[in-house]
């Protein structure tokens, strides 16, 4: 897994370099800035870029900058440097090779609060230097104008480590910012570049290394990204003498009068995981409708319903036995809110002697209680969106670094696992691991999409994989479907049984020969 690194995490990585490996400063910048060169060139061939403004701030990022811009030099490309900050300003490293670049003969233009800005529009491509990583706040003076002039300007931006505007451990943007077309990230993935607002600006990620001590970047909390290679070397396999029965069985709790659709795209996307059979449990009055939707699924039939058309109490004996059959049990999409409904829900999860994927209407049985989940017998897996996670954890704060950081302590301490659904989605571990997806677009945000993630974690499950694991390669290979979707629908309009449909692709895309001909994602 690709690691994901806080700003002090960086930091930490950066002082270990220097006092432990006895690698100086400058080294480190050095590499920085001659790894981002060489990607931007292969840019400036790609745009036959011939005008190139460098924008250096007054700290290290701005020292990268400078690095940059005389390897550009040496290149023979004439890049125009502006500086936000006075030689005087500067300390360190940035200074030595802010010189350097002066030495050479190169002009630096320094660019002052009340000064006139450069016309952007002027330049084929700008690189951002401006601020880093350990910026907080909003920026202030001649970066905010600056910032508000390349923005107008429209011209392609490549940011250095991170859009200046942009704060590294939230993702936050409290004022204006760069909006980047591609990101040169040093090190490792900070977790700005992920969560929003913050990967609206980012654009394509590309990280550079440094030279740090791999075996360095593994202490303390962690954040990582599931790899493709990851999830193709840990799905289920295959037999070609087998039968339905091995795949596993899912018995899925679903659907009520006006909301059968969440349970038929469940149960689908179940099947479409490769699971063997899914039984859904759903009123009497809806199985032969069900059964029309899903030819595939089976029901569970004479089900008692409540006045409002959700499934009673009265059905816990027989739900009881019916867990017997499968090896995971369901909960949740289109379930309903009925008391007698969410009573049933308390009580199957709390006695299941199955692993329980828990969604939805399902979550709602447990607001402002989340302990109770683990009072069970079994593993659990929850899957609230942001919403449905602050009435479950009964927290106003929607931020959400606050709710990854109270979604990991709750998975660690009751191994709970926790998929937050979001952009992204984010898999709290029992292990204390936090899984942050990275497949997926906004034509997923539609109805029902949630419903399809339900059923795929839940065939995945049956079918052996562990919890933690199923979750995050769920995550993952549902974005991948959304994405396989929209490439061949567009995003807009796209509907989660289009997600539903994509599930054979993904998995397809996976499996077949795209994995001898594209390694691009493995970062192995």
């Amino acid at each position: 897994m690709d690691l994901i690194l806080s700003v002090s995490q960086m930091s930490a990585m950066d002082q270990h370099a220097i006092k432990e490996l006895g690698l100086p400063g400058i080294c480190l910048m050095e590499n920085a800035g001659r790894g981002a060169a060489e990607a931007i060139l292969d840019e400036v061939e790609k745009r036959d870029a011939d005008s190139i403004a460098i924008l250096c701030g007054g700290g290290n990022n701005g020292g990268d900058g400078y690095v940059i811009a005389r390897h550009l030099v040496n290149q023979g490309l004439d890049p125009q440097v502006f500086a936000l900050a006075p030689a005087s300003k500067l300390k360190g490293d940035a200074a030595t090779n802010r010189k350097v670049v002066e030495n050479m003969g190169v002009q630096v233009q320094d660019l002052t609060d009340d000064g006139d800005l450069p016309d952007f529009r002027e330049f084929d491509l700008v690189i951002d230097a401006m601020l880093g990583t350990g910026v907080k706040g909003s920026p202030q003076g001649v970066y905010a104008r600056i910032i508000g002039a390349v923005t107008d300007s429209l011209t392609p931006v490549i940011a250095i480590d991170i859009p200046s505007g942009v704060q590294g451990d939230t993702g936050a943007v409290e004022g204006p910012a760069i909006m980047a077309e591609s990101t040169l990230t040093m090190g490792a993935v900070k977790r700005g570049l992920l969560l929003p607002p913050g990967v609206d600006y980012t654009g394509e990620v590309q990280v550079l290394d440094l030279g740090y001590d791999p075996e360095a970047m593994t202490t303390g909390e962690e954040w990582l990204s599931i790899t493709e290679g990851e999830v193709r070397r840990m799905l289920p396999t295959r037999r070609q003498a087998s039968h339905k029965g091995d795949y596993g069985k899912v018995l899925l709790l679903a659907g009520a009068e006006g909301m059968l659709g969440a349970a038929a795209l469940s149960a689908a996307s179940v099947l479409r995981s490769g699971a063997g059979m899914v039984r859904v449990a759903t009123p009497a009055s809806l199985c032969h409708l069900l059964s029309s939707m899903v030819p595939e699924a089976m029901t569970l039939p004479g089900l008692a319903s409540t006045p409002e058309g959700s499934l009673a109490y009265a059905n816990m004996e027989t739900l009881s036995q019916a867990i017997e059959w499968a090896d995971i049990l369901a909960i949740g999409p289109g379930l309903g809110r009925h008391p007698e409904t969410q009573q049933l829900v308390r009580e199957l999860v709390l006695e299941s002697p199955l692993p329980v994927v828990l969604d939805a209407d399902g979550l709602f049985a447990f607001n402002g209680k989340p302990e109770h989940l683990a009072k069970g017998h079994s593993p659990v897996v929850i899957t609230p969106h942001h919403g449905e996670f602050q009435r479950l954890f009964a927290r106003g704060d929607d931020k959400l670094v606050s709710m990854v950081e109270i979604a990991a302590s709750f998975a660690a301490d009751t191994g709970v696992t926790v998929l937050l659904k979001g952009a992204p989605s984010i898999t709290a571990a029992t292990s204390g691991e936090v899984l942050v997806n990275t497949t997926g677009n906004h034509g997923m945000s539609t109805a029902g999409s949630g419903d399809v993630l339900t059923g795929l974690l839940a065939g995945l499950s049956a079918q052996g994989m562990d919890m933690d694991i199923a979750t995050a390669c769920a995550a993952w290979l549902h974005g991948l479907a959304g994405d396989l979707a929209s490439v061949r629908l567009g995003p807009r309009g796209m509907t989660a049984g289009d997600i539903r449909d994509h599930l054979p692709a993904a998995f397809k895309y996976l499996e077949g020969e795209h994995q001898h001909e594209d390694h691009d994602h493995d970062h192995e």
